[in-house]
């Protein structure tokens, strides 16, 4: 028997929480014999749901209307084709190919103008005073090799073009750097989606980092569940995609609470010039640990 190939295309992609979700089915198959067709799948923690198709040739289409879904990833899952009679009384399920897809819905973000860390950075004369900087080295420009430099500074894509030794001018470039933690513990996750504590950490968390990012900062966005995750975002609203779906995927389950996140030798954290923690825990080893 040949294979019915079923087509699955979600809208809108990706969706933000109150939007409107919608699937779009489409089976496809060789048979001219009219029959009924009813797709069997599972969508995330939505649980098992029956989608039945319309048409009674080789083609059949379903539109199903999901409605608003809470922030998350739904895949599609265990998905099988079920043909059958139009009285019932007999049916088939016969090799289908389902193309992998996921329901994706990111948080709705706040458009904000300032954070409350902005407060301490004016100074008595109402002018902007930088408490925080990092510093660092942009590539600038070439010039020629001087006796004694060290090759580390060698540019060789240059140096091969030219036919001769290119050193690298590197110009002083400080820079803001900010980390916006993610505080996954369960325990301060209270109430169900889309009103829980932990949605509205993550809508805070994605709302203050796009503040920083269309701010031209160099931001990074880390979160602590069982499945951590770490995005940079270098040039703002470009990066931001990667950012909303790992917001989207964050879940509150992480393994440990925030204090032993914060007291281990964690890289990212190490290096920021300016930390943003979004949690709903008051331990006191988290007041420890960021002091």
């Amino acid at each position: 028997r040949t294979p019915v190939t079923v087509v699955r295309v979600v809208e809108p992609a990706p969706a933000v929480e109150g939007d409107h979700v919608r699937i779009a089915i489409e089976a496809r198959r060789s048979s001219r014999i009219p029959a009924a067709m009813v797709v069997h799948e599972t969508v995330g923690r939505l649980g098992v749901k029956e989608w039945r198709l319309r048409g009674h040739g080789r083609v059949g289409r379903a539109t199903v209307e999901l409605g608003t879904l809470p922030r998350g990833c739904f895949p599609l899952s265990s998905a099988r084709l079920v043909l059958g009679d139009f009285l019932g009384l007999e049916s088939v399920s016969p090799p289908a190919t389902f193309a992998p897809t996921v329901i994706v819905v990111h948080p709705r973000l706040i458009a904000l103008d300032h954070v409350f860390s902005d407060a301490g950075n004016f100074g008595a004369d109402g002018r902007r005073v930088l408490l925080r900087r990092a510093a660092g080295f942009d590539f600038h420009s070439v010039r020629e090799y001087e006796q004694g430099e060290s090759l580390r500074r060698v540019h060789w894509p240059t140096s091969a073009r030219r036919g001769q030794l290119m050193v690298k001018e590197l110009e002083d470039s400080p820079r803001d750097g900010v980390v916006v933690l993610l505080d996954c513990d369960p325990a301060g996750a209270a109430g169900e989606p889309p009103d829980s504590s932990f949605d509205m950490a993550v809508r805070a968390a994605g709302s203050i980092l796009r503040l920083h990012a269309t701010r031209g900062r160099h931001a990074l966005l880390v979160t602590t569940g069982s499945d951590p995750s770490v995005v940079p975002i270098r040039s703002g609203e470009s990066d931001f995609g990667a950012a909303l779906a790992a917001l989207a995927a964050a879940e509150a389950n992480a393994r440990h609470g925030l204090g032993k996140s914060l007291s281990v030798d964690h890289a990212p954290l190490a290096g920021s010039e300016e930390l943003v923690v979004v949690t709903s825990t008051v331990a006191p080893a988290v007041g420890t640990a960021l002091l």
